[in-house]
This record gives C-alpha cells, sequence and structure tokens, in this order.
C-alpha cells in the first residue's frame, strides 16, 4: 500500500472516528438503498451469512439480522463500530481493513454500500480479490460506487473532518468485477442529490 493510499485511508478512518454520530443522523434514512437491499437478499439462501463491509453504525448489518440472516459487520472506524454496538447491538462487529480482512470465511453474500468509493485505484483490485476468497463459489457482491472521474477529498463535515472519495466510470467497474472473476447479476444507475451512483450485484463465478 502507497503512503498516499495509506495516508488517505488513514485521513478517512479518523474523520468516520469523529463524526460518527452525526453520519448516522444523516444517513440512517435508508430508503435510498431498500430496492439495491432487497434485490440482494432476494438472491441469497435462507439464513444466509453475509458480511457487510464498511459497515459504519451497523443499520444495514442489524436489519439483515433482523430479516433472519447472519450478519458480521465490518468496518476500519472504532468509532463507527462503538456507536453500532450501542445502537444496534446484536449483531456481530469487526475492526478490520477491506484491504486485508483477517479471516477467511465462505460468506454467501458481501454488501458493500458506499464504502468501496474510499479505495484508491491501486487498491481496488486488492480488494475485490480478498472479496472472492471472503465468498463461497456462487456468492453475491452487491455494492456501490460514486460515477465520475479522479478523486477528492469530501468536506461536508467541515475541513478538519475529511474523508477521501475515488470516482468510477462503469467501463473501470466491470472490467475490474471480469477480471476477478465476477459475473454482473444486476447495473443500475441511480441519482441522489448532486450525486450519481453505480450500484451493481455481481455473483463469483
Amino acid at each position: 500500500m502507497g503512503g498516499t493510499s495509506a495516508l488517505h485511508a488513514e485521513v478517512t478512518r479518523s474523520t468516520y472516528d469523529a463524526v460518527a454520530r452525526q453520519f448516522l443522523e444523516r444517513t440512517v434514512d435508508r430508503r435510498g438503498t431498500n430496492q439495491m437491499k432487497r434485490t440482494f437478499t432476494a438472491a441469497l439462501p435462507s439464513g444466509a451469512l453475509i458480511l457487510d463491509v464498511g459497515c459504519g453504525p451497523g443499520y444495514d448489518a442489524h436489519q439483515f439480522c433482523l430479516d433472519g440472516y447472519r450478519a458480521i459487520g465490518v468496518d476500519f472506524s472504532l468509532g463507527m463500530l462503538r456507536l453500532a454496538q450501542q445502537e444496534y447491538g446484536g449483531c456481530g462487529y469487526v475492526m478490520a481493513d477491506m484491504r486485508q480482512l483477517p479471516f477467511l470465511l465462505e460468506a454467501d453474500g458481501i454488501w458493500a454500500c458506499a464504502s468501496l468509493l474510499h479505495l484508491e485505484r491501486e487498491n481496488f483490485a486488492l480488494v475485490l480479490a480478498e472479496f472472492a476468497q471472503g465468498l463461497r463459489p456462487g456468492g453475491l457482491l452487491c455494492f456501490s460506487v460514486i460515477k465520475g472521474d479522479g478523486g477528492d477529498w469530501d468536506t461536508r463535515y467541515g475541513a478538519d473532518h475529511r474523508r477521501w472519495f475515488t470516482f468510477w466510470s462503469e467501463t473501470e467497474i466491470d472490467g475490474h468485477l471480469d477480471a476477478h472473476g465476477f459475473h454482473v447479476q444486476d447495473s443500475v444507475q441511480s441519482h441522489s442529490g448532486n450525486t450519481n451512483w453505480i450500484r451493481r450485484l455481481a455473483r463469483r463465478v
């Protein structure tokens, strides 16, 4: 992992530690992800094991558990995980870097809602390889990233609380998926405010 990449990851983690409660208040309304989540879970077996990678304050992992799935929330931010335990205890939560997952599980599904967007381009392929190892054959990966070019710091929580965002084209995303043995099952573009999202549901071949 390069020095710039490590810096971006550490600054972003520090921001999430500091703004965890604000982030929960801004994002607890999950209506924008409901269709994506329904498509994902409809393709999973009953009682499936789901890794929620970049789980933040835990709302999605908690909902998966309520719906009868076995969910484990994974996040790089201790502040987020502490808030998840406080607000949505009951699921398992693990502090980990998605670039180096500390366990190998044959999960049925990986849910990565608006978390892969923090990765530098140089690390995207690495994480897809990690996910391929963590999924059983035929397992599902569902994720969303922001459409665009290049990358930049997001400062909506203030100049002292920056988050790194990398922007993607559909061609780039689909090329990476194909190269790492994922077959796209569902492709969606959606809009939220001024943000254009690329959403993918892909099956590990």
